[in-house]
Parts: structure tokens; sequence; C-alpha cells
């Protein structure tokens, strides 16, 4: 019988306790975390793209204390961020190419979101678990989104985490784009998963539409030869969308709202639709019973920071259904997250 490490051991004669080894990587994985934001913060993966070097070279080009630069990275180096090489020389491991700019699948903005405004918010965690609100709002004085328009690098680094392309797979090749014309992305950021299904199917047209701060960094990042085929409109999703879609994308937009805006943004999104047009909810579908998934981490991220919740495939099955949607079927994609397709009626 094959032992399952996660199970609980009896300890050894003056052992640790069953368990301890579990508990102490849990308890000191925020530390962790923070030492990636400190390299994604000064770039440091993508000034190893080149090639191996120094921690004191890395410093000297960052402004950062050279011993705490290498003692850093000597600890990211036990968590395959980087390889250690001897004299203080470090290359890019696995973890680490994620870390660069531009690359497919680049965790860096989330590196950085996760270790500012979200980091801060879980000093408070206390208030929510009180309150049921986000701690964001007790600290800041004011909700993430507010917090957002006021902070133009937030709301940069926002818009390119929520309109990152490393989502595209489960919608662009296991949804049939071929019978319809035009695709809508609300919410969709600076539209790096809308150009990204305009480039797979050419005789599509799209609507990129977020907010205007969103949109003014997509009129700067946008190009290539899908830009003529890609419209932008500004606006807020919970006031309207744009018509003219026969395809609506809302990809990691619900989860951050409660059930009340949420229906409100799919009422909205149902408005601009006609009868027998499709909608793609991309989420993290949540398990109907107790069972682990990396959602539910998620999902304390919502309820601290954001006031939003994820959801099960049922609970987003009764948001549908009260909007004016019929759901036709969900699939299964990486990272614990899905596609649910769901027509107007």
């Amino acid at each position: 019988m094959t032992e399952n490490p996660s199970q609980t051991q009896a300890p050894g004669p003056g052992g640790p306790p069953a368990g301890s080894e579990n508990l102490l990587r849990i308890l000191t994985s925020p530390w962790v975390a923070q030492a990636v934001y400190t390299v994604a913060r000064f770039d440091i993966a993508d000034r190893l793209a080149d090639g191996p070097r120094t921690s004191e070279e890395l410093a000297e080009a960052t402004g950062l204390d050279p011993d705490a630069l290498y003692r850093i990275m000597r600890t990211l180096s036990s968590f395959g961020v980087f390889r250690g090489l001897g004299d203080r020389r470090f290359a890019l491991d696995t973890a680490g190419q994620l870390l660069r700019d531009g690359v497919p699948g680049t965790q860096k903005y989330s590196a950085l979101l996760f270790g500012e405004e979200t980091f801060r918010s879980w000093g408070e965690v206390l208030h929510s678990a009180r309150t049921g609100r986000p701690a964001f709002d007790e600290i800041y004085g004011k909700t993430f989104y507010d917090y957002l328009s006021d902070h133009p690098a937030g709301s940069e680094n926002f818009n390119r985490v929520m309109g990152g392309a490393a989502i595209v797979p489960p919608v662009a090749e296991s949804f049939d784009f071929g019978p319809y014309k035009h695709v809508v992305d609300v919410g969709g950021g600076t539209g790096a998963l809308l150009v990204s299904i305009l480039s797979r199917h050419p005789h599509l047209s799209g609507t990129l539409f977020d907010l205007p701060e969103a949109i003014t960094q997509a009129e700067q990042e946008l190009d290539g030869p899908v830009r003529e085929r890609c419209s932008l409109a500004a606006g807020s999703f919970l006031d309207r969308a744009p018509a003219g879609g026969d395809v609506y994308l809302l990809s990691r937009v619900l989860h951050n709202w409660g059930d009340g805006d949420a229906a409100a943004i799919l009422r909205n999104v149902r408005a601009a639709m006609s009868p027998g047009g499709r909608l793609l909810i991309f989420e993290r579908f949540l398990p109907d019973d107790d069972s682990p998934h990396m959602g539910k981490i998620f999902d304390l991220v919502m309820l601290v920071v954001l006031g939003g919740r994820e959801r099960s495939s049922n609970e987003y099955g009764a948001l549908l259904a009260e909007t004016g949607f019929r759901p036709v079927r969900e699939i299964e994609g990486p990272r614990n997250m899905g596609l649910l397709e769901a027509e107007a009626i």
C-alpha cells in the first residue's frame, strides 16, 4: 500500500508531533510569498533572462542590499525559483521563468498583486472573520475598486492580471466559435484574452469592454493584425454591457462580487444579448462538498479583499437561471478552473 504523505503519521520516539512539519510549512508560506513578491518587484527574473548573475551584480542594478538579496535568492532556490551555482551566482529555475515579463503564463503580475495591497489586507483578517466584510475596506477606507481608480499603478497591474491570456486554452479550444461573428469581452482588462481568441479565429470581430483606465491602457498596448477587428468601449458592467455580440465573455469577473452585484452584471449582459446568444463564464468552480480545492483559498481572498466569493457551478447555475440564462455545459480547465457555457433565453 502506497503511503500518503498527507496522512497524519504517529511521531517516532522523541520526534516532532504528527503534522508539525506540514503545519510549519503552512505557517511560513507567507514569508516565501513575500520573498517572491520582492524579486518580482525588482525584476530579478527579467534580469536573469540572458544568463546567470551574482546577487551583488543584481543588487547594484536594483539598489538592493547585496547580502539581503543573496539571502532572499538563496531561500527561493529551495522552492524552484532560482538555481544556486556557487559563489553567489544564480540562474532561473522553472518557477522563476514564470516571473518574467511577457512570457506565456507569466505570474509576475499576480506576485505583485498578491504581495502589495492583498498581503496588507490579510493583516486584518480578523475584521473579515468577525464581520463578513472585506478587511481591505477597513484598512484603506474605500473599496478595492475605488482604491484602484485612485492608484493608476495598482489599476494597471490588476488589469494585466485580469486580462492575461494564460486562460485562453479552455475557451479558445473547447468552444466552437465557428457559427458566431462577434465576441464581447466584458471586464476584459487589457484585452490579452480577446486578442488571443481573435488570433485563433480570423472570421471573428470583438469588443473589449472595461473601465476607462483599463481601456486607456489597452489602447496603448494592443497592436498587431487583430487590432483592426477589435473595438474598445469604456464603461462599467454594473451599469451596462455593449450590444452587438453573439458571444459574451465573463472571465474571472463574477467571483469578485457578491451575489447581488453578480446578478446585476448578468442582467446587464443579458439585456445586451439576443435570445440564443452564448455567454462563457470562466471561473474556479468549487465542489459542492468540503473536499480540498484550490478555489477555496481564492474564496478567502474574495472575502478579505473584494467582498466577492468563489462559487460552485450549481451556484452559478442558480444565478444564471434568475437572470435570463440557461446553463448548457461545463468544461474543466487547467489550474482548477473551468468554463461554464450558457444560452440567453
